[in-house]
């Protein structure tokens, strides 16, 4: 599906399957061509970006990590607290893995209670990227 200011947005939620989740890191990786902090993986910086939010049960946004901004190029990765990020050139497709340490930069792990997602809003199309990939690191009670 593609995304773009046309179409709705399409959200990715990092959640427990039962009771609370403490999410300790998350982890990104986007494999692309021509990759460099002014482009999305090696697509050009994107329109709308992608939002990086703690939702409720219901959907309510309890922590906007942004803080009303959006990731549209590989350098805005660092606008999350804890996050280190480095494009890894090659011959072929570059790489950027993205580690985001949520304990250092909350100062302790996300508290997902039942229901509430951390979750990234996609608002373009990112088909023509060869990989993006995000998933989430934690324990559950």
């Amino acid at each position: 599906m593609a995304v773009d200011g046309s179409s709705p947005a399409v959200d990715f939620d990092i959640f427990a399957p039962t009771g609370p989740l403490y999410l300790y890191r998350v982890n990104a990786s986007i494999i692309d061509g021509s990759m460099t902090p002014g482009r999305f993986g090696g697509l050009s910086e994107l329109s709308n970006g992608l939002l990086v939010r703690a939702v409720d049960s219901d959907g309510a946004v309890v922590v906007d990590f942004l803080d009303g901004a959006s990731i549209v190029k590989n350098a805005d990765w660092a606008a999350l607290s804890g996050v280190d990020n480095t494009v890894i050139t090659a011959a072929g497709d570059d790489s950027m893995p993205v580690g985001w340490n949520l304990s250092k930069g909350l100062g302790e792990p996300l508290y997902l209670a039942a229901g509430c997602r951390l979750r990234f809003t996609v608002r373009d199309d990112l088909s023509d990227l060869t990989e993006f990939m995000v998933f989430g690191q934690g324990r559950t009670e």
